[in-house]
């Protein structure tokens, strides 16, 4: 991944509200072109694993003076059956995006 990627996730919204489901539903993301950050979009989890299994890059960003500041690449992990999360960090169980806000 050379700099940014292709998508700055933002923003999380889990499945249950309480967070005690660690599964995300939505994220809000935003196109990164050319160093150029376009507004946030709301996108399904499904199609982030899809984005992640044909290549593109993601990574979390949080706002900051106004400006987004990258965080952590955002990963592929998968447990013993198979099931796939989305991670910044390389083990566990469940979608773990570094504690971004939620919407």
């Amino acid at each position: 991944m050379g700099g940014w990627g292709n998508y700055a996730i933002t923003q999380v919204r889990y499945w249950d509200e309480d967070e005690e489901d660690d599964r995300l539903k939505h994220v809000k993301r935003r196109d990164i072109d050319d160093g150029t950050v376009g507004e946030a979009k709301v996108a399904r989890r499904r199609s982030v694993l899809m984005d992640l299994r044909s290549g593109e890059d993601y990574v979390t960003a949080l706002e900051e003076d106004g400006k987004l500041k990258l965080q952590e690449q955002v990963r592929l992990a998968e447990d013993d059956d198979g099931t796939e999360y989305l991670r910044v960090d390389d083990g566990g169980d469940g979608d773990d995006l570094g504690g971004l806000p939620t919407f």
